[in-house]
């Protein structure tokens, strides 16, 4: 329907007057709507200057969209409205879900208009459960779209049985009784299928490929026949056609579990992981055969991490096709990497260009004014910088041991052990229980020194599983009596690692982003692991166990020069500010947080049109030019507002 000056006026059948309705309708007010209500006292009645029909009328009418407001009889009307009304699935809307969902779907209207230039890129396997990787990978799809590319989604669609990366364990599957368990699984399987039916066909209207149709029976036995063989004793070495299958089910299961390693597994346990390595196997051979089919210029998926984007990734190199990969660490930004995962942080050839540049005055009063601002968990996805608003309840029974504000201080930040943060990163230990226990040891032989150990605070934050493996309860159950010296602040203590920095001589640190936040104050960072900022001149990078313990040592027995503290404050704050501020690039369509979700931006489909963003556009090109992300000699073209709060 087209109004006097020719401009599309969206039409919308609403089914519902209740609660639903009058919490929700203010996202109505920029549409024309016919309201409609079951209950026959209503119909015929006023409501918000609409008469109230029977949904037997609603045949009469010519409608963009049918919005749902009643969350409470939804399945019950959209099954009406399917098979009575023969209303196509793309049609119909949740009431609290309008604005986005008419949005996207008016985004992915532009596959009517768009001409390809032959290129194709494969979309594999983003993580669309999640809807700040469903609204993001959508948009980029159809940015890429709208510039000539054919999109091609490859999706798993219900290959994968009992538990997978996405849906096990802990993330949503704790069933114990192998039935249960998969009975559950299925469960989560149509649960993942429909947010991809969302995304693919009822936004975007595209031609999915999918895993399970890659493999027959006979194939899918047999790979499980292989694994159900192999020796579970070697299961970090365990390979698939060549396909690294052991590391990646190790990756999954210490996240599904929430462990940080595995040497002995109980006959359950050895269950749980094979299934996964049979996942793993599955996908292997499946995202292989469908890249093969399609040969496709690039390949795009969300974080390669964990399987079965680690598997694009590998795929990708073999066949020598560009792969991108993309993830949002910080609230309202997404990072973006060329050939490998966005979680390892690829700012080495960034770094050697911006490492010669100073920041600016305006630069350095942003940067002093955002560090202040992070002991309040300023952007942070979860909160863990302030314990009151991290963990549900605070203990101030959680620490153990006195401080001794005259003795050289070390401080320990430990990390999430089961976090991709810290999994398979260690250089001088190899797990962060290793680490923490051989430090723990060292500072009970040298009491002239003291040792504060602050575990993370989500390991027992409010919006993900506890941790299973806490560093204070660990560390309490190998020593019987602490050391004198070694003072432990557990997860749920009312005092924030920030609280410490004015009594720390020196930081010690896994991978934990306070290290980087320890050296912007000029304090002395070690680090044992592939930290993010580690080799890059500003901390003390210890290749063994030796080398840590020299470096802890000399540290504490001499103190660093003022230049020595210059340098290491202003290169960490330069490093900081490419990490947080060009790595993480600002999203311009929407922002996201835990707590409230996507929050729109982004008006019109137009936005993501070329020329609109240039930071956008630059993303989009250098996807279609299969250049680097961030390199010694490329950069986005971001432009910061220091006078923002």
């Amino acid at each position: 329907m087209k109004n006097v000056l020719g401009e599309i006026i969206m039409i919308l059948a609403v089914w519902g007057t209740g609660n639903d309705y009058r919490k929700n309708k203010h996202q109505l007010r920029h549409y024309k709507y016919v309201l409609f209500d079951g209950n026959e006292r209503k119909q015929g009645t006023e409501l918000d200057g609409h008469i109230i029909k029977s949904p037997k009328q609603i045949s009469d009418y010519d409608f963009d969209y049918i919005i749902v407001a009643t969350n409470k009889y939804y399945s019950d009307i959209e099954g009406v409205l399917l098979h009575e009304y023969l209303v196509p699935k793309r049609k119909i809307i949740r009431v609290e879900e309008v604005q986005k969902e008419i949005l996207m779907r008016d985004i992915g209207s532009n596959s009517i208009e768009c001409k390809t230039n032959g290129k194709k890129i494969l979309f594999g396997y983003c993580f669309l459960t999640y809807e700040n990787c469903r609204i993001h990978d959508f948009l980029l799809a159809e940015s890429l779209r709208i510039r000539g590319t054919e999109i091609i989604p490859l999706t798993c669609n219900g290959l994968q049985r009992v538990e997978c990366s996405v849906y096990g364990g802990f993330w949503g599957n704790r069933e114990e009784n192998e039935k249960n368990k998969e009975k559950l699984h299925r469960h989560n399987c149509e649960s993942c299928c429909r947010f991809n039916d969302k995304v693919w066909k009822e936004w975007g209207n595209y031609n999915v490929i999918t895993a399970d149709k890659q493999l027959n029976d006979i194939e899918k036995n047999k790979i499980r026949e292989i694994i159900w063989k192999l020796d579970i004793n070697e299961y970090m070495d365990w390979k698939y056609e060549n396909f690294p299958i052991g590391v990646w089910a190790s990756k999954t299961y210490y996240n599904n579990y929430l462990i940080s390693y595995k040497k002995d597994f109980d006959k359950e346990e050895e269950k749980n992981f094979r299934h996964i390595a049979c996942n793993v196997a599955l996908m292997c051979l499946a995202t292989q055969r469908a890249v093969r089919k399609v040969r496709p210029d690039i390949i795009y998926s969300n974080d390669s991490f964990y399987y079965p984007f680690a598997i694009l990734e590998y795929i990708a190199k073999q066949e020598e096709i560009p792969f991108y990969n993309a993830y949002g660490f910080r609230k309202g930004t997404y990072s973006y990497a060329k050939g490998t995962s966005t979680v390892m942080f690829p700012l080495e050839g960034a770094w050697k260009s911006f490492a010669k540049r100073e920041l600016t005055d305006a630069e350095n009063a942003f940067m002093d004014k955002y560090l202040d601002d992070r002991r309040y968990g300023k952007d942070m996805m979860i909160n863990s910088a302030d314990p009151s608003k991290c963990v549900e309840h605070l203990n101030s029974h959680s620490i153990y041991g006195k401080i001794h504000k005259d003795k050289k201080t070390a401080l320990l930040a430990s990390n999430v052990t089961w976090d991709a943060a810290a999994l398979m990163r260690g250089i001088a230990f190899q797990t962060v229980v290793e680490w923490v226990l051989g430090t723990v040891e060292y500072f009970a032989q040298h009491i002239e020194w003291q040792l504060i150990i602050r575990a993370h605070p989500a390991e027992i934050a409010k919006n993900i599983p506890e941790a299973r493996e806490r560093i204070i309860n660990i560390i309490l159950n190998v020593y019987g009596k602490l050391p004198s010296n070694v003072i432990l602040i557990d997860s749920d203590a009312p005092i924030s690692i920030y609280d410490l920095y004015s009594i720390a001589d020196i930081g010690l640190v896994f991978t934990s982003t306070v290290g980087l936040e320890l050296s912007c104050a000029g304090i002395p960072v070690i680090t044992v692991a592939k930290a993010p900022y580690g080799e890059k001149g500003f901390t003390y990078d210890a290749g063994n166990k030796e080398e840590y313990f020299s470096y802890i040592s000399s540290l504490l027995k001499d103190e660093i020069t003022e230049n020595r503290k210059n340098e290491i404050i202003k290169q960490a704050k330069k490093y900081f500010f490419l990490y947080y501020f060009i790595y993480m690039i600002e999203n311009p369509f929407y922002s996201f947080s835990y707590e409230n979700g996507a929050t729109l931006k982004i008006t019109c489909k137009e936005d993501i049109y070329n020329g609109h963003n240039k930071v956008w556009d630059y993303i989009c090109n250098t996807i279609l030019n299969k250049e680097e992300i961030l390199s010694e000699d490329r950069m986005p073209p971001i432009d910061m507002k220091f006078e923002r709060d």
